[in-house]
């Protein structure tokens, strides 16, 4: 179980074996590890899926990829907690990045930032057994910015975004490939309407540092690792 939060870091959870929870009602998914280098709070989080010709080339069997409001992505290991290359780490400088899609193939990435039309197409390939990240470029621009991506199992990219209608009414619109999807819209409210995406939202809600510090002293990812500095 893969998590970002709005205190900058990312948990990897492993959920208990079904004959333990068969044995131990209640038991909670175990921490691994934690994930530290963005800035901002975790816009999301995707499973890198290869191929199983392709992964068994890969040194770092479980990779997953992370956006935050501070406009990196980053690849991780899983298991260790750490990036797969802090170097190749993307700075997208155009915005904030509000959702990223992985194609089920596993070799690129389409990244959406925040009331941008075109997407950023990252390239996954490996050097000398390190996973790492490529920026290829910018896709064609989409009739709406979307707030929303996905690739199907075709590998044909759904997004979704907001219109603004004649009327002043705004709707949610259902796109592929940048092209809206007649007939697939929901007009929203007001209050819908107002603000959008859930990057808008945490921003607002973004804590001063001494209320995250206040918050997290007594956290146990907090302890773990002073503990662990304190052993080195």
């Amino acid at each position: 179980v893969l998590t970002g939060d709005r205190e900058n870091k990312i948990r990897v959870s492993v959920m208990p074996k079904p004959e333990d929870r068969m044995r131990f009602p209640g038991s909670a998914p175990e921490i691994q590890s934690f994930c530290y280098a963005h800035t901002a709070h975790v816009s999301c989080v995707r499973k890198v899926v290869q191929k199983p010709k392709v992964m068994e080339e890969w040194t770092t069997k479980d990779t997953f990829i992370s956006a935050s409001a501070d406009s990196y992505l980053r690849m991780w290991d899983a298991a260790s907690g750490k990036e797969t290359d802090p170097g190749a780490a993307i700075a997208f400088n155009n915005g904030t990045i509000v959702d990223v899609a992985t194609r089920y193939e596993g070799s690129h990435v389409a990244v959406a930032l925040e009331g941008r039309d075109t997407l950023g197409v990252v390239h996954l390939t490996q050097f000398r057994g390190v996973p790492k990240l490529f920026l290829v470029g910018w896709g064609p621009k989409w009739q709406h910015a979307p707030q929303s991506i996905k690739f199907d199992r075709q590998m044909l990219l759904f997004g979704v975004g907001l219109k603004t209608n004649d009327d002043g009414s705004t709707s949610a619109v259902l796109m592929r490939e940048g092209q809206v999807l007649d007939g697939l819209e929901i007009t929203l409210s007001a209050d819908e309407a107002a603000g959008k995406s859930l990057t808008t939202c945490f921003t607002k809600k973004i804590m001063s540092e001494d209320q995250r510090n206040s918050r997290k002293k007594d956290r146990r990812d907090v302890k773990l690792k002073r503990k662990a500095e304190e052993q080195l």
